[in-house]
């Protein structure tokens, strides 16, 4: 692990007092880096200069944030934005209690807000997880169906047959990637495109699938278990280096496990909180920017990390 990280790196705890961080994505434009606190509905941005500040309020419970080729945020929205009454019931914003939530939108430059998926043949989606962009414009995401089950115990019924990951077009069209993951988290694509890794949260593993254009259901394999000396991961955000390399929040006290380039597990680093996601960041992409319960955190590493829009598949 040394030559991807020093022993005595340093992690640093750049923001705390958040319900529940996920979502990291630099923001290579405005050199900082934007966030999402799933719980209070509110994406976040941070810089350097000015800490933390609010970028988007009322967000449907944001959670994988992206950026298109043209530099505009991709965000998925799983549940529509509560508003909290004095007796400390909840109740949903706006008059529809749906509109906005289990979609995927994006936010223009101008800031207004677009919708790019919805439903797919006719059914709305359960609860768009986390998303990555090819280097075309093509959106992937995935729909586990974690945002159905309620607090109170309730799941809303879900509309779509299948757990899915979705593609959309730039043309708007949706067609499936794959629709025989229990629960598909988070993802990313190599750099030339061929393939899709995609963590399965609830088995502990993360599969690869070919990434042809067409449904590769029944076509993956498990690229990597999370399971070491009795500890189980649960995948969840992921990230590729240059070298091939997969960095994986699993949600455990051992941190970030990163795998090499054929799924044999490296090592890990160390967070003081368990990590749900992690993003490159940073002008020279060398740092590693780690979303953890409460707090996000960054260290620097000895590798750059993939390029934020990974080559488009035929």
């Amino acid at each position: 692990m040394s030559a991807i990280v020093d022993d005595d790196a340093r992690v640093e705890r750049i923001a705390t007092g958040f319900r529940f961080t996920e979502g990291p994505v630099w923001d290579k434009r405005n050199d900082c880096f934007l966030f999402s606190d799933v719980r209070t509905h509110i994406i976040h941005r941070w810089s350097e200069a000015d800490g933390v500040s609010t970028f988007r309020e009322h967000s449907n419970g944001a959670n994988g944030n992206t950026f298109d080729p043209q530099g505009r945020l991709i965000t998925c929205e799983p549940r529509k934005s509560l508003r909290r009454n004095e007796d400390g019931t909840f109740e949903s914003e706006g008059d529809d209690p749906m509109a906005g939530a289990r979609c995927v939108t994006r936010t223009e430059h101008d800031g207004r807000i677009v919708p790019l998926a919805t439903h797919f043949d006719g059914g709305r989606f359960s609860s768009p997880n986390d998303v990555v962009c090819l280097a075309n414009g093509d959106v992937i995401f995935t729909d586990p169906a974690f945002g159905l089950r309620h607090a109170d115990g309730s799941v809303t019924p879900r509309e779509t047959p299948f757990n899915g990951v979705y593609r959309v077009g730039t043309d708007g069209s949706v067609s499936v990637v794959a629709g025989d993951i229990e629960t598909p988290n988070g993802l990313v694509v190599t750099d030339d495109g061929s393939r899709i890794l995609i963590a399965d949260t609830r088995h502990h593993v993360v599969r690869a699938y070919p990434l042809d254009g067409t449904d590769a259901s029944g076509r993956g394999r498990i690229f990597a278990d999370l399971t070491y000396e009795g500890s189980a991961g649960h995948p969840d955000g992921m990230k590729l280096d240059v070298e091939g390399n997969l960095y994986i929040a699993a949600g455990t006290d051992e941190g970030i496990w990163v795998y090499d380039r054929d799924g044999v597990l490296l090592g890990f680093i160390a967070i003081p909180e368990r990590p749900a996601n992690c993003a490159w960041g940073d002008p020279d992409w060398q740092t590693l920017y780690v979303t953890a319960q409460t707090s996000v955190y960054r260290v620097r590493l000895n590798v750059s990390g993939q390029a934020m829009n990974p080559g488009t598949p035929s």
